[in-house]
């Protein structure tokens, strides 16, 4: 795992930060989950550690791993807290990394409320007080804004490990109008000379009493002046809950310029059927064309697309490409066809081909070109996915058409493995080696799996007892934080102790492998003598 990275959490910069793109309604759905949990057999299967390596010289190398330090004991028995590790190859130790923490505004669905990232200061010995990443979420996806709402705060921070040091990032404070909408968002930069937040701009939003946006002004921070000055206004137009228009305009120091205008129609299902964009002419004062795009639709499929130039010579749009879309009885998109104008019709230019098992699962994409020499369609690129009897997903394989040898080359391959509760327990990414003709190993993620009686949530929550990854090819955490151990002792299926420490050290990494594959059973006896126990299976 590299010593200097850019922490990036899992979650995404909300999408005002860039712009807004086309907006349909104000309806809203839940939309930020994890996917830490599996329900099967009667057993809640729980990820617990992740296990990184890189392939180098002939052999797997350890870079990494994640590992659950506590969960929340809900419907599910979430995991919360996460510690990831970086391996080092010239002492043999794993390194603290990074922390993770994570809330959930419901158990069952995994819906995320805030999540929170530090990373590990090696000089200090100890986490940051600071976050590097941290988000927090309403629960509410606006199809206004096209994201699921942030509320209080958002950070997004860059991390040196070398030097310890955060190097950049951005904060955002989130002011909301009945926990839906934006009301102020303020941005602050990260001054990595002075360690503190610096103002850098803010976006207001004006509302009708629909709740529907009308202005959005945004503002940028002037040190000189020591106010916010006018940077950009959106105005926006709204038709039966569609938006139909965007007026943006930008501030010269005295007053606002337009600078683009985007037009929207539709039709009775909200279907968008034509996208104008206009470009203010400041020399004669008017809207010009710029582009068009025109849509189609078969019941609820869009079936053409068509993107159109604005002529200037002939004062009107004139055809450039079109994309037209075919379905399956199952609304699967099967076909896809590029065109191109050739002033007089349209010519053929690309074409990409879908096939799907019975599950609808994706099976097939072929991407072909048109030769127009011989009128016939040219293989250029295709993606294979195959699935087990269970539709999980094994491999990914993604191959180039050789027109040497007419036949296909191969370029990367995904492969995963599932163990028989459809736990994703394997992940080699590999890319073929054209001089050898063989796959070349490239990095390998082994994930683990705590399975609990989703009966006993309740027992297991008053045990305090976490040992992880289990199953387990021999390696084991044993997390005794909450109890205090005095001592720690393993004991095979004929009752044989395999391993005995006292005053034990939380956290520490166990390896079994040597004792052979098997239940174990773990006792750990807290300062008062009171003894709590689990099992791990050794495969």
């Amino acid at each position: 795992m590299n010593t200097r990275i850019f922490i990036l959490a899992i979650l995404l910069i909300p999408a005002f930060a860039m712009g807004q793109s086309l907006n349909i309604n104000n309806s809203g759905a839940i939309k930020t989950q994890t996917d830490f949990v599996n329900n099967s057999k009667g057993l809640v299967q729980v990820l617990d550690s992740i296990y990184y390596f890189e392939y180098v010289g002939g052999m797997w190398k350890n870079i990494g791993k994640r590992c659950i330090q506590s969960r929340h004991w809900g419907t599910n028995g979430l995991p919360n807290e996460w510690y990831s590790y970086a391996y080092n190859q010239a002492t043999g130790e794993w390194n603290n990394y990074t922390y993770e923490h994570y809330t959930f505004l419901s158990d069952t669905a995994e819906i995320i409320d805030t999540y929170t990232q530090k990373p590990y200061n090696s000089f200090t010995m100890n986490w940051e007080a600071d976050t590097a990443a941290y988000f927090d979420y309403t629960g509410y996806y606006s199809r206004q804004f096209e994201e699921e709402v942030y509320e209080n705060t958002l950070i997004s921070r860059g991390y040196d490990f070398n030097t310890n040091n955060f190097n950049g990032g951005m904060r955002y404070k989130f002011h909301l109008i009945d926990d839906t909408l934006y009301d102020v968002v303020e941005m602050n930069n990260f001054n990595t000379s002075t360690y503190s937040w610096d103002k850098a701009a803010k976006y207001s939003y004006f509302y009708d009493s629909n709740g529907f946006g009308q202005k959005r002004l945004n503002q940028t921070w002037s040190s000189s002046d020591n106010c916010y000055v006018n940077s950009e206004q959106v105005f926006t137009s709204w038709q039966n809950g569609d938006n139909i228009q965007k007026v943006t305009q930008y501030w010269n120091g005295s007053t606002w310029d337009n600078n683009e205008k985007q037009y929207y129609e539709y039709d009775a299902n909200h279907h968008v059927t034509l996208y104008d964009k206009s470009l203010w002419d400041g020399v004669n004062d008017e809207w010009l064309y710029d582009y068009e795009y025109t849509y189609v639709y078969s019941g609820s499929l869009l079936s053409v697309r068509t993107y159109l130039d604005w002529n200037t010579i002939s004062n009107a749009f004139v055809n450039h490409t079109r994309y037209t879309y075919t379905y399956d009885s199952n609304e699967n998109i099967i076909t896809l066809l590029r065109q191109s104008w050739s002033g007089s019709a349209w010519v053929n230019a690309y074409r990409t081909t879908y096939t799907y098992n019975s599950a609808d699962l994706r099976t097939l994409t072929l991407e072909e070109s048109w030769d127009s020499g011989t009128s016939t369609w040219k293989n250029n690129q295709r993606e294979v996915n195959t699935f087990d009897s269970n539709n999980n997903k094994t491999q990914y394989l993604l191959q180039y058409w050789d027109n040497g040898t007419s036949s296909w080359r191969n370029g990367v391959k995904d492969d995963y493995v599932f163990d028989s509760n459809n736990n994703k327990t394997q992940y080699i990414y590999s890319t073929w080696n054209i001089p050898s003709a063989a796959w070349d190993y490239i990095s390998k993620t082994d994930y683990y799996y705590s399975a609990f009686d989703a009966t006993s949530l309740t027992e297991l929550f008053n045990n305090k007892l976490s040992v992880f990854p289990n199953p387990t090819n021999g390696e084991i955490t044993i997390d005794s934080r909450e109890i205090n151990a005095n001592r720690i002792t393993i004991f095979d299926m004929n009752g044989r102790v395999v391993y005995d420490e006292s005053n034990p050290v939380s956290g520490r990494t166990i390896n079994l492998r040597s004792y052979g594959t098997g239940l174990y059973n773990i006792s750990v006896t807290d300062e008062t003598g009171e003894i709590r126990t689990s099992k791990v299976v050794v495969q």
